[in-house]
């Protein structure tokens, strides 16, 4: 469960049906749902069951996923909700706006809705169209910002994961749809791609020409990047995957943690007001701080092959201990130690280098400041 994505309702929606000042709130959504549910539709039911019940305080998109599926809620309202299985065979890319479109109501299969979702907009008259029952545009806003800071950045990852789109939308427009049929299967490397891009290699790229100054993707003042893995076939402990990235994803590493894990490594708990380098998210953030001044110089000579270097042995590390790990399957004692500690590895491996490369970008600086 990903929670949340936050969005806004639109001024006919806030009459209707108000947020809920002691309503569920994306604070408190993860721990009152996760430990009650065991699928992605499960995680739909229980979450709708509350806001129905005790309202929502905010609009928020939530992710739900499991082994065989993954859903997208739309909190639309003070008491109403929607959401939408992504087909299997698609992606979803979702900024800060409502995402989903049109609801089939009779495809429960793939829908799921609030009680009285639909007498409640023929009621307010809150439906323009007498053919499409449109979440968005019953619902939620379609502003410039959104233009500028939301819709953009949807373009800007279909852009990377289905090139073949070119030209076919415009990089505000409107009618850019919710999922999207990829042009080869993704990897955990292209979502990190879509993740790190700032329109790399357009003319609105923020480290280039930056026309129209649109929000990218990655952005320095991101805290903490995730990409949450489920493997078919696989036990549920060695299944799940979360990959952390402290910081802005466009200068950090993606670190691997399994689902199955006992406790985290204490430089992923310590986090402080000052910089230290036994923490994993002061040395990410002072990866930037080092880079963005010398960008043009640093990020392809230096910055970016270091990461990439790391990246990569994150990425070997798991395949191989995907393999330890499913002969311990059947001793569920070692596996968790075993997974655990594979985890601190890596973290400790990732950190040292990254602390090597910020130990260089420090020294070039003041070289390159004379």
């Amino acid at each position: 469960m990903t929670a949340t994505e936050s969005t806004d309702y639109n001024e006919k929606i806030e009459k209707a049906d108000p947020l809920v000042v002691n309503g569920i709130a994306e604070d408190s959504m993860l721990t009152v749902v996760l430990p009650y549910i065991t699928t992605a539709r499960e995680g739909i039911q229980r979450l709708g069951e509350i806001v129905e019940k005790y309202g929502a305080a905010e609009c928020n998109g939530v992710g739900f996923s499991d082994q065989n599926e993954v859903w997208w809620m739309d909190i639309v309202s003070g008491h109403h909700w929607v959401a939408k299985r992504i087909p299997d065979n698609c992606y979803a890319v979702v900024a800060n706006q409502m995402a989903i479109r049109n609801v089939d109501f009779t495809k429960t299969d793939d829908f799921m809705w609030s009680t009285g979702i639909q007498e409640f907009v023929k009621k307010n008259k809150l439906n323009t169209s007498k053919k499409n029952f449109n979440v968005r545009n019953i619902f939620g806003t379609n502003t410039e910002g959104d233009a500028k800071g939301n819709i953009c950045r949807v373009w800007d990852g279909q852009r990377i994961l289905t090139p073949s789109q070119k030209n076919k939308y415009s990089i505000t427009s409107k009618k850019i749809p919710m999922t999207l049929k990829p042009d080869k299967l993704i990897t955990v490397e292209m979502v990190q791609k879509v993740l790190k891009s700032h329109f790399d290699g357009t003319k609105y790229d923020k480290r280039g020409k930056n026309v129209g100054d649109y929000r990218a993707i990655s952005v320095r003042t991101t805290m903490e990047s995730h990409i949450i893995q489920w493997r078919p076939n696989m036990p549920i402990e060695i299944s799940g995957v979360q990959w952390v990235d402290f910081g802005a994803p466009e200068f950090g590493v993606y670190v691997p943690f399994y689902n199955g894990i006992e406790t985290t490594p204490e430089s992923y708990q310590n986090g402080g007001e000052n910089v230290s380098r036994d923490s994993a998210y002061w040395a990410h953030r002072l990866v930037a701080a080092l880079t963005i001044p010398y960008y043009a110089e640093f990020m392809p000579k230096y910055t970016e092959p270091a990461l990439k270097e790391i990246q990569t042995q994150m990425s070997a590390n798991l395949k191989a201990s995907d393999e330890k790990a499913m002969s311990l399957k059947d001793k569920p004692e070692e596996l968790k130690k075993y997974l655990t500690e594979e985890g601190m590895k890596n973290a400790e491996y990732s950190l040292n280098k990254v602390n090597e490369l910020n130990d260089l970008l420090t020294t070039l600086s003041i070289k390159t400041a004379k």
